[in-house]
């Protein structure tokens, strides 16, 4: 994603407990536009332990962090 298309992108993430209340569906990180909605990138959760990411951000190089308070830490995931 280049750094002009950061203001145009979405970043979203199911916190609730997706995997039993709907089986299939791959708890994670999506990212799409939000002028047509598609995703474009699916960041899946690293583990059922870590859980959802409580915060998530993106630089100007596309690079995405996600963060967990309770267990202080960040994780990045580069392009």
């Amino acid at each position: 994603m280049a750094g002009n298309e950061l203001g145009r992108a979405r970043i979203s993430m199911m916190v609730t407990n997706q995997h039993d209340n709907n089986p299939g569906f791959k708890q994670g990180i999506r990212i799409g536009s939000v002028k047509d909605g598609k995703v474009t990138a699916f960041i899946p959760e690293p583990s059922v332990e870590a859980g959802a990411p409580e915060g998530v951000g993106v630089d100007d190089a596309g690079n995405v962090y996600a963060g967990w308070t309770a267990k202080m830490a960040v994780r990045r995931y580069v392009k």
